[in-house]
Formats: structure tokens, C-alpha cells, sequence
């Protein structure tokens, strides 16, 4: 019965799958169980107006138990503490609820219905990965022409970053027929699901990469590797420990092996130490290398998500770039006091002409920094173009101040021979001269 059906009822035929159509989906790529695993059964559910959390209600009827391997009873670290809280296990966003961030309920919408086939030996004939837990700019989808057709989409690829209406994933998710995703089991289109990959894909940045970047470079902070690591060196200890025992054949460690385990665990947590350190200076260099990295950056500072450790290495390393730009971008967030002293609106000769003159920074100004155009039209030694007055004896032709001025009033005094003349042939007085005359 179907109250919005033609005379009420309507027909409907069904499908019961086989065994070969079920592994489609269920198979060891995805660990056979869809569904039924821990990130997405870590939900609320309403049980008939009593809402409650679907774990924490499965283990109290029974269903789930807190499996806990028997404690060594020569482990001295050996924390045995009740089940983990639904809170501290993995879980998936809910993909309509619109109080979290798109970009993860976007990512958990294809998880759940895409990614038992598009992942690593999944199956899926279009070489696409789309498992929540990778990073976006890994699915294999980002800016690429697709190998199963574009539907007579102009210039289609996979995914493209604001534009669903190029996105073959999105149409693909759109109709009905052939090619339509998800491929088996679906014959209806999810609206809700199709607004949500629309607004998803419409707000991704346009450079993910660059954005991950950031995301890498927080990951990377300091303290939180800390206290990660000191949370798990109990159980770091003991397993090192057990394998020093192994190698030298004993059955259960001593403590020697755990004042062993123990060197060996320090040296490692420095050695990772001064990798991340590394690893920091490496990724704010590249994220420092683009202005329009750098700007993403400044961004990132801005909405505060960088920890204030992790800011004061950027700014720092920002503010000391050879690109002005770079430095100009980063300034905002150093006092008044560490700025730059620029020129201003009011420009006084004699207070410029009392600095120090430095004459490898201004090689260096000359030569290689960017948006210093002097060597576009003048040369100094092998360095410019000689479309003006050649440079290299300019010392020896004018005083300071001569060059100061020039400088600050470029049109000021001009060489007669750099003088642009314009002017106009009339009649038929000058037809017969030659054109060496001219």
C-alpha cells in the first residue's frame, strides 16, 4: 500500500542478491563487515524516545563486550582500566548534521557509500580512493580526466575544487542508468545526499594541496607529539623491553633489560625530536616558497589555527624571507617596534643620507630580489639590460646625494642620450632623404 501511488498501492519487485554479488561490496579489501564496525556504529540513536549512544547501548544489553587480553603479570606498566568511552573511540560525522564542518560530513557520505569499492584492491574499476581517512589530495580523484567517460561533460574530470557542475563524481551520483553511483544496490537518488556533495564540493579549496600542508605543519607541533608520546611510553617501555629479553633468550625481562629499554627509548624520542624539527623548518619553508602558500599561511595565523609555538616559528622565518612581499605579509603579526622603518609619505634626504651604507645588500637588492625592477633597464657589471644608463661606474659620476635623488626622482635629471623624442614627418619635404637622415 502507497497512498501516493496510483490507486493507492503499488508494485514493486525484489531483488534478493547471491553470494558472488555480496562480495562485490563485502569483500577483504573492506574487511567484509559495511556498517558494523566501531567509527560508524559510534553514533546516537533514538531507541523510542531514548536517545543514547549505540555502543555504550549494545554493551549494556550484551551484545558488544570490552574484549581485554589477560594482563602480564610481570608488567609493571600493566593498566588495566575500564572500557574505552564511545568519546575516545574512532567515530564518523554524521553527513547531515550541519552543525560539523562540511568538509568531514562530505568525506564520511562518500566513505560509507563509495569506499568498499573505491579503495586499494577494492574492486572499483575507476582507479579512485575514497576512504575518510585519507588525506583528500590521496583519493587518486583531484583534477583528473576520468577513464569511464565524461557524459558529454566539457572539459570533465573527476573531482574538480568548486565546481560540482565539471565533477563526474557528482553527476555520476546525480541520475539514473547506467553509471550511476553507487553502482549496485541504488536505485533512487539520495537529495539530500546530492545537495550535500554539491555544497561539499563546491567549498573545497581550489589549491588542496597547499591546504594540507597547513594541516601537516599542525600536526607537527611540538607539545602535542610530546604528550602523546609520554601517554604511550609505559607500553613502549614494556615491549622493548620484551624484545631485548628475546634477543638474549630470556623468557621475561629483567631490569637490566628495562634500564636498556629505557636508554634505547630516550635516544629514539630525541632522534624523532629533531626530526620533527626538521620536518617543521622543511614545511614552513615550502609553505614561505609561493606568495600565494604564504598567503594561505597568514590566513591560517589569522583564524588561529596554528598552535602560538608553531606561529612564532613561522613569523620569525617569515618576516626574515629575501622576498619583500613574503616579509610584508608576515609583519602584522610582530610589535611596531620589530617592523620595518620604511620611507613613509614624507621623505627626508638627509635622514636616509646619515645611514650606513651597506654595498653587498644592495648588490643583493639589485641582482636577485623580487619586485626590485632596476635590472630590468640597467646594468651593473654582467647583471641587467642595457636599455639605460649603464650603472657600473655610477659611484665614481655622482655624490650620495646626487643618487639619492635619482632614485627618489627618476625623471628629475635624465642623460641627453636616454631622452625619448616623439615627433611628426609632414608633406613630401623629407620623401627623397635617405633613411639613414632619420
Amino acid at each position: 500500500k502507497d497512498a501516493n501511488a496510483p490507486g493507492g498501492r503499488r508494485l514493486q519487485s525484489w531483488h534478493f542478491p547471491g553470494r558472488v554479488e555480496c562480495l562485490r561490496c563485502h569483500n577483504p579489501w573492506s574487511e567484509h563487515t559495511l556498517a558494523f564496525n566501531v567509527p560508524q556504529l559510534n553514533k546516537d540513536h533514538d531507541y523510542g524516545g531514548v536517545i543514547d549512544n549505540q555502543l555504550r547501548a549494545l554493551r549494556h544489553i550484551g551484545v558488544l563486550e570490552h574484549v581485554i587480553e589477560p594482563p602480564d603479570p610481570d608488567n609493571p606498566f600493566a593498566v588495566i582500566g575500564p572500557p574505552k568511552s564511545p568519546e575516545s573511540l574512532p567515530r564518523l560525522p554524521n553527513p547531515f548534521d550541519e552543525h560539523i564542518e562540511i568538509s568531514h560530513r562530505g568525506r564520511a557520505y562518500l566513505h560509507v557509500n563509495c569506499a568498499h569499492c573505491h579503495r586499494n584492491g577494492g574492486g572499483g574499476s575507476a582507479y579512485v580512493h575514497l576512504p575518510y581517512d585519507l588525506k583528500l589530495s590521496e583519493t587518486k580523484s583531484l583534477n583528473l580526466r576520468p577513464t569511464q567517460g565524461s557524459f558529454g561533460i566539457h572539459d570533465a574530470e573527476i573531482l574538480v575544487p568548486g565546481d560540482p557542475f565539471r565533477s563526474v563524481l557528482y553527476f555520476r551520483i546525480a541520475k539514473l542508468g547506467a553509471g550511476r553511483m553507487p553502482h549496485i544496490g541504488s536505485k533512487i537518488v539520495d537529495k539530500r545526499g546530492l545537495r550535500l556533495m554539491h555544497d561539499w564540493i563546491r567549498q573545497l579549496p581550489m589549491h588542496v594541496e597547499e591546504a594540507e600542508m597547513i594541516d601537516r605543519l599542525v600536526s607537527l607541533n611540538e607539545a602535542a607529539a610530546l604528550a602523546k608520546e609520554k601517554s604511550e611510553r609505559p607500553k613502549t617501555l614494556w615491549r622493548l623491553a620484551k624484545r631485548i629479553a628475546k634477543q638474549n633468550e630470556r623468557e621475561k625481562p629483567n631490569d637490566a633489560d628495562l634500564r636498556q629499554a629505557k636508554s634505547q627509548s630516550e635516544e629514539a624520542a630525541a632522534t624523532r625530536a629533531e626530526q620533527r624539527k626538521t620536518d617543521r623548518r622543511k614545511q614552513i619553508d615550502e609553505l614561505l616558497s609561493t606568495t600565494s602558500r604564504a598567503l594561505r599561511l597568514a590566513r591560517a595565523i589569522q583564524q588561529d589555527r596554528l598552535p602560538k609555538p608553531l606561529t612564532r616559528q613561522v613569523v620569525a622565518t617569515a618576516v626574515q624571507s629575501s622576498q619583500a612581499q613574503i616579509r610584508d605579509l608576515f609583519e602584522q603579526f610582530i610589535p611596531d617596534e620589530q617592523r620595518s622603518k620604511r620611507l613613509g609619505d614624507v621623505i627626508q634626504p638627509s635622514r636616509i643620507l646619515a645611514l650606513n651604507g651597506d654595498a653587498k645588500r644592495g648588490e643583493a637588492l639589485f641582482q636577485s630580489t623580487s619586485g626590485v625592477q632596476c635590472k630590468n633597464c640597467h646594468r651593473i657589471g654582467k647583471y641587467g639590460k642595457p636599455l639605460g644608463p649603464d650603472l657600473t661606474q655610477i659611484a665614481k659620476k655622482s655624490t650620495p646625494a646626487q643618487l639619492l635623488e635619482s632614485l627618489l626622482q627618476p625623471s628629475k635629471n635624465i642623460d641627453p642620450k636616454f631622452v625619448t623624442w616623439r615627433g611628426r614627418i609632414f608633406g613630401e619635404h623629407f620623401t627623397d632623404l635617405p633613411v639613414e637622415d632619420f
